[in-house]
């Protein structure tokens, strides 16, 4: 719509990633001056964009399965330690981040 100067939208909701500085030739800067701040979470509102959606990755496991107790994201992704099928959420770049934590 942009490119094409035919915007039609005032706000749109768009995945996690866009609305960062790399996207910002297709967006205008928030007004803050009629956008109210205060029911927002600290550090979700930036230039051009208010972070609306929050998600989080746990590690579970089933304690019949095997001993020990995985602690880590380490942990699931050390199979001779911790044998057995793993399961993630078909959506990469929600899940395998955690692949990217460093030990503890």
């Amino acid at each position: 719509m942009v490119e094409n100067n035919k915007v039609v939208w005032d706000v749109v909701n768009v995945s996690n990633d866009f609305g960062l500085q790399s996207t910002a030739d297709l967006l205008e800067p928030l007004d803050y001056s009629v956008i109210n701040k205060e029911p927002i979470l600290e550090g979700y509102a930036s230039k051009y964009r208010v972070a609306c959606m929050l998600y989080a990755n746990t590690l579970a496991y089933n304690t019949e399965q095997f001993d020990g107790t995985p602690s880590t994201w380490a942990d699931l992704f050390d199979p001779q330690k911790f044998p057995g099928q793993r399961g993630l959420r078909k959506s990469p770049s929600e899940t395998l981040e955690v692949a990217l934590f460093p030990p503890s």
